[in-house]
């Protein structure tokens, strides 16, 4: 569920339109559990976790996911992209990273 809402949040900056140039930044913090899961290529984030990695969201990726995952969209999805800027160990088992998200 929680990846679900970490793709729902990607795919609401995805949608946010404005007049001009405008940057969109996802800001998360994880605990050990979470970033294993992300990292975990059986469930598709593991591009997030890499130096620059690149994750292309698009239906097809959406309809792809676990149910629980699933579930907790609540945007239609649409064709963008999370760019892993940085992600450094913080301690207390904790990670920030931080992602430029862009529609395509």
């Amino acid at each position: 569920m929680k990846a679900g809402a970490i793709l729902n949040d990607l795919l609401r900056l995805a949608h946010f339109i404005v007049p001009g140039e405008v940057e969109r930044f996802f800001i998360y913090l994880t605990d050990e559990e979470m970033f294993s899961y992300l990292q975990n290529p059986n469930n598709g984030f593991e591009a997030l976790n890499r130096d620059h990695g690149r994750l292309t969201i698009t239906q097809e990726f959406v309809l792809g996911r676990a149910k629980s995952v699933r579930k907790m969209i609540k945007v239609p999805p649409v064709v963008c992209s999370a760019r892993n800027v940085s992600s450094r160990d913080v301690g207390r088992g904790q990670r920030l990273s931080i992602y430029f998200v862009e529609p395509e």
